[in-house]
């Protein structure tokens, strides 16, 4: 032991004279920035860094003799401080273009990762299009925010985004329900999702290459010696990078990593080992614990290696090289030609690879039992797909291309296509051999299937999408807006159209419109113009569109939707149209309409024509029999063209023929048209004629021309020109009526005036009829009466019984002769009498009849309910007065022979009347009568046992219909009557006044 610590000393004495005598150069102190980002890099509990970011700084430290200072941030703060030169270095950074224009990167990737999103657990994200309208949470100026924003803005996706600090601030997020969906790495994602209420969605996205990073400018040593580590490490199977691997992704513990003293006592025993030849055993025995090591290291490997969730595979390429290198040596040096023009040897080459190892991991992908079914050779799952694939990898490799990644299809072993991510890579070493090829797949067949059904709603979409470059050339378009356009084919489109401003544009000036809207605010909606399809012709378009611009806002292309909007637009210009000629027919029609008078609707028609139909002139002919007299011309003055205007006969010209055929006839040119026979036409320079007839049932009253200096076809308008000649019929045929009618006026007023004086005249006898009726009628009535009753108080001795009785029958049947002579003067003063309508309160005035008969009713013990609330309308208060008078004098006569008599009076307003009831429990009556009880004179009882004229119910009748109101009665016999009065709620029309009826 102690020869061993001599020779120990001698090696170190050694090595220092070899150095020059040299000290080692002072620490350097490295700032280092740290954010929570495990396994990674994190601050633990005890405030220590940790993770596999920090395990490989500190060993690569150790050996340059750096002095690590951490310095805890979040990420945002994170790159801020190393953008301004605050921190030295920051590990877990994923390299970008835009970040490398920022910052200083090492060249060696040490760890890829990839973003995933998650949502809460039962939320239906299963692709990109499920992201429109939600809320995603971002990490603030994470890598995979502009990733996302990007991919999702392609596809007009637009969720609405939350920024947060740290990635567990996202989980927070969507566990709470704030957000519907959050953006992470997936390796934070597979190591904190267990945490949370959340769980992985199928999209997974933006591969990146997670790298160091310094200040722009400065600390290039530190990058450099950063890659000759790693170079080193990644190259060998038990370097430190393969420990901390294994220890942070793997589960297991890395070995105690060896103290610096120790480094520097195997570098003596080395030295020595050549100066001391006895040093032997110990070079041994040192040589079986680095074997024991590198075998515990290929164990952490293999374990690393199967356990993997990504499919993995060691294949051994050499064969296929020596295939290569024997076709380069007899002359092929363009390897692409040649595996085109000899496809078998693509398949050759594909079943030369040897398959190694795979990984549990593609045996769950392939649906393999175990690995010999793989292991057999790769064409067992390659597709077509995969063969071309393959081939442009192996031009790759011909090309010195040892680390390339490609997209492809393979199938499983029960015939399932799989769409991956290949990623193919030479180790050190084995370059020249290919004897170690290691293969990476990612299946991205989800991915695929949500690009597919993004391409199938972008194909089938009924718009036409489309991206292009600021200068007009299309980059790529749908089957959608080819169809648009007229081109058979996308393809067809973009190789046909170099230069949308000059080629599709009607005018180039919208283009530049366009282009200086989406320069000034960077997107347009619903731009429209009008574009040539490919055949010439024109259509309508409108445009939604975008600018994309790069991280520095430069712009990429245009991306927009195009709709065909020709039809709507069609529409819109006859929608306007119909509208213009629906306004000039209206005013043509206000105009005519206004009089009743011929030459001012003549005039207005003239005028009317002219403004609605636009010609040069317009004329009026009326027609009186065989002739058509000009009644009007337009514009003003324009008789002057013609001179003196010969007259028109039916059968003669365009516009005699018109009136003959009753057809509207039309001419372009007059002069070779033979109808046109009217020579002053064609000297005032008129060039095209309509002649239309103005036709009033079968009869043909005038007709209207219209003429154009230039040529038109006054055809295209036919169907406004004939509403705007009905309409002018009408009003032609009005205004003759009207002076028919005026004529007949005279004569009518005559006879009126004359049938007038006569009913006077009747009216005047009338009344002198009645007056003698009342006079004449009633005086011997007056006699008989008193005769007959000095004959019963003088003489009543004289007489025996029968006598006196038959005296007494006389003197009552002049009382009811009398009687009945009141009654019939009442009911002819009642017709003749003015109505003198007034509010009248309905309660009052049956209050007021009932009062009358209060004795009565007293004395008979009547019972009377009165159920008539305050009601006010307007009515004549007579006519009203004289019918509730009938129907309560019927009402207690007709219950005299009742054993308990009862009357009922009800009424109750609704919106349009009043309904007043008058019911009893008297003897009622058949309803079969019912009609007979309002006429005069009609009696159904014994006039005996209930005396009255039978004029009653015909005055309540008479009364009801003067005031426009009704009267019904319901019955049956012996259980009493109910009589009804509706009276209007409001009085209507003109007052009624009397007419002359003779009683």
């Amino acid at each position: 032991m102690r020869s061993a610590r001599h020779l120990i000393r001698f090696a170190i004495l050694a090595l220092f004279l070899l150095a020059g005598g040299q000290t080692p150069p002072p620490l350097q102190v490295v700032r280092v920035g740290i954010y929570q980002n495990p396994p990674l890099e994190y601050i633990d509990d005890a405030g220590n860094a940790q993770g596999f970011v920090v395990d490989l700084l500190q060993a690569i430290a150790q050996e340059e003799g750096w002095q690590l200072e951490y310095v805890p941030c979040k990420w945002a703060d994170c790159l801020q401080q190393l953008e301004e030169g605050q921190i030295d270095l920051m590990g877990a950074i994923a390299y970008s273009d835009e970040r490398a224009q920022r910052f200083d990167f090492n060249a060696e990737t040490y760890f890829v990762n990839w973003g995933a999103i998650y949502a809460r657990p039962g939320h239906p994200i299963q692709s990109l299009l499920d992201l429109d309208g939600t809320t995603l949470v971002v990490l603030q100026k994470d890598i995979y925010v502009n990733a996302i924003r990007d991919l999702l803005s392609q596809f007009d996706i637009h969720p609405t985004y939350i920024e947060v600090r740290d990635y567990h601030a996202v989980f927070e997020a969507v566990e709470s329900g704030e957000a519907d969906a959050g953006v992470v790495n997936h390796l934070f994602g597979d190591l904190h999702a267990y945490e949370y209420q959340v769980e992985q969605t199928p999209i997974v996205f933006h591969p990146i290459e997670v790298r160091f990073a310094a200040p722009k400018g400065t600390h290039q040593d530190l990058l450099t010696a950063l890659d000759i580590h790693l170079a080193s490490w990644k190259h060998t199977p038990d370097s430190p990078y393969y420990q901390f691997l294994d220890h942070w992704f793997s589960g297991s513990q890395p070995s105690p990593a060896l103290p610096a003293w120790a480094l520097w006592v195997l570098g003596i025993l080395a030295f020595a080992a050549i100066l001391f030849i006895g040093v032997s055993s110990l070079l041994r025995a040192q040589v079986r614990v680095r074997t024991a090591e590198l075998q515990e290291s290929k164990n952490r490997y293999h374990s690393l290696f199967e356990n993997s969730p990504i499919s993995l595979w060691e294949e051994d390429l050499s064969e296929v090289k020596k295939y290569i290198d024997a076709l380069r040596a007899q002359g092929t040096s363009d390897f692409r030609a040649y595996f085109k023009s000899h496809p078998e040897s693509v398949k050759h080459c594909a079943s030369l690879v040897k398959i190694l190892d795979v990984n549990q991991a593609t045996l769950d992908m392939y649906h393999a039992s175990d690995k010999t079914e793989l292991l057999a050779g790769l064409p067992k799952i390659f597709t077509p797909q995969s063969f071309q694939v393959f081939r442009e990898g192996l031009v790759a490799l011909t090309e010195g291309k040892l680390n390339q990644t490609h997209e492809a299809t393979t199938k499983t072993l029960t015939g399932k296509e799989i769409f991956h991510s290949i990623h193919w890579s030479v180790p050190a070493g084995y370059e020249e051999t290919w004897e170690r090829v290691a293969v990476s797949l990612v299946d991205l067949s989800k991915r695929k299937q949500a690009e597919e059904r993004v391409r199938n709603i972008v194909e089938n979409a009924v718009e036409g999408i489309f991206q292009s470059t600021l200068q007009g050339q299309f980059i790529s378009i749908n089957p959608t807006m080819a169809r648009i356009y007229g081109y058979e084919s996308p393809e067809e489109m973009i190789a046909a159209v170099t230069n949308i401003r000059d080629q599709l544009y009607v005018n180039p000036q919208d283009r530049d419109r366009f282009i200086r809207q989406l320069q000034k605010h960077d997107i347009v909606k619903g731009f429209e113009e009008k574009n040539y399809r490919k055949d010439g012709s024109i259509i309508w378009t409108t445009t939604n569109a975008r600018l994309v611009r790069d991280a520095d806002g430069n712009v990429l292309y245009i991306e927009g939707f195009v709709e065909d909007i020709t039809t709507r637009k069609q529409t819109e210009i006859e929608i306007h149209a119909r509208t213009e000629e629906l306004t000039a027919l209206n005013t043509l029609s206000r105009n005519v309409n206004r009089s009743l008078s011929l030459d001012e609707v003549v005039s207005s028609a003239v005028d009317g024509m002219l403004d609605a139909a636009h010609p040069d002139l317009a004329f009026f002919f009326l027609r009186d029999g065989d002739r058509l007299l000009l009644k009007g011309i337009a514009p003003q003055h324009a008789e002057q063209r013609f001179g003196e205007v010969p007259e028109h006969r039916v059968g003669e010209c365009m516009c005699g023929l018109a009136v003959s055929t009753k057809k509207k006839l039309y001419s372009l040119d007059i002069f070779t048209d033979t109808r046109c026979s009217w020579e002053e036409c064609k000297r005032a320079g008129l060039r095209s004629f309509a002649a239309l007839p103005l036709v009033s049932g079968e009869e043909v009253i005038g007709v209207i021309g219209l003429a154009s200096e230039t040529e038109r076809d006054f055809r295209q308008q036919s169907e406004f020109l004939e509403t705007l000649t009905s309409q002018v019929a009408i009003s032609l045929q009005n205004a003759l009526l009207h002076d028919r009618i005026q004529n007949y006026a005279a004569e009518l007023e005559k006879r009126v005036a004359e049938r007038t004086a006569e009913l006077v005249t009747k009216n005047s006898e009338l009344e002198t009829f009645a007056y003698t009726v009342s006079h004449d009628l009633k005086a011997p009535l007056r006699s008989i009466d008193g005769y007959s009753h000095l004959l019963l108080e003088d003489h009543s001795d004289k007489l025996d019984g029968e006598g006196r009785l038959f005296l007494y029958n006389v003197r009552n049947a002049a009382n009811h002769m009398a009687q009945l002579i009141d009654d019939l003067l009442a009911y002819s003063r009642f017709e003749r009498r003015t109505l003198t309508p007034e509010n009248v309160d309905i309660r009052t005035i049956i209050e007021t009849l009932l009062f009358e008969h209060a004795s009565e009713i007293k004395q008979r013990g009547i019972k009377l309910t009165l159920d008539v609330p305050p009601i006010t309308l307007t009515a004549d208060p007579d006519s009203l007065s004289q019918a509730l008078r009938n129907l309560i004098d019927n009402a207690i006569k007709f219950t005299a022979n009742t054993s308990h008599p009862a009357i009922h009076i009800g009424g109750r307003k609704t919106k349009k009347a009043c309904v007043i009831e008058v019911r009893d429990n008297g003897i009622g009556f058949d309803m079969k009568d019912h009609a007979r009880i309002f006429k005069i004179f009609q009696r159904l009882q014994n006039a005996k046992e209930y005396p009255g004229t039978g004029i009653g119910l015909a005055l309540v009748h008479k009364a009801m219909q003067r005031i426009d109101g009704r009267v019904w009665a319901e019955s049956k016999p012996g259980e009493g009557a109910a009589f009804y009065l509706e009276i209007p709620a409001r009085k209507t029309g003109k007052e009624r006044t009397s007419t002359t009826k003779s009683a």
